[in-house]
């Protein structure tokens, strides 16, 4: 690991989010934050092109672990925003993954926090079958909400 260069580095952590390898990406966080960052510190900063950071990668990969490891020992914002303006549960819902996206909802996630778009119509976009599309409603603890040209309805 000591030949890698920063971002080398950086792309092995990244991958072992979206691969779900959680014990190289504990591995791989605990040494790049050896500098005195600490782990959590090294993972709400790394990211890809995109602004995808690795709660972003592991909930569009449907990386349950991954996320849990985040989100509850590392204490990461679960509604931080990708410079795309998406957040995790976004990219979970855009992937279908409803077991992250159901995660991320108990833990604080908030439905409405991305800039752009909706988790529902990431959803929707992807060509989930309405049967999809209303397992994903489910998810939702919300009542009555209009946001980007969708009711959400009990």
């Amino acid at each position: 690991m000591e030949a890698m260069g920063k971002q080398q580095r950086e792309e092995v952590l990244l991958r072992a989010a979206s691969d779900g390898n959680l014990r190289l990406l504990k591995k791989m966080a605990r040494w790049m934050g050896s500098g005195g960052q600490g782990e959590a510190a090294v993972l709400a900063a790394v990211e890809d092109g995109e602004g995808g950071r690795p709660l972003h990668l592991a909930a569009g990969a449907g990386r349950v672990e991954v996320c849990r490891y985040l989100v509850e020992d590392l204490r990461l914002d679960v509604n931080q925003l990708n410079c795309q303006g998406h957040t995790p549960l976004y990219l979970s819902a855009y992937f279908g993954r409803a077991a992250a996206a159901t995660y991320l909802l108990d833990h604080g996630a908030d439905p409405l926090a991305s800039k752009l778009r909706s988790p529902l119509y990431g959803a929707a976009m992807q060509g989930l079958s309405l049967y999809q599309q209303a397992s994903m409603l489910l998810i939702y603890p919300m009542c009555q909400c209009i946001h980007s040209q969708f009711v959400f309805l009990p």
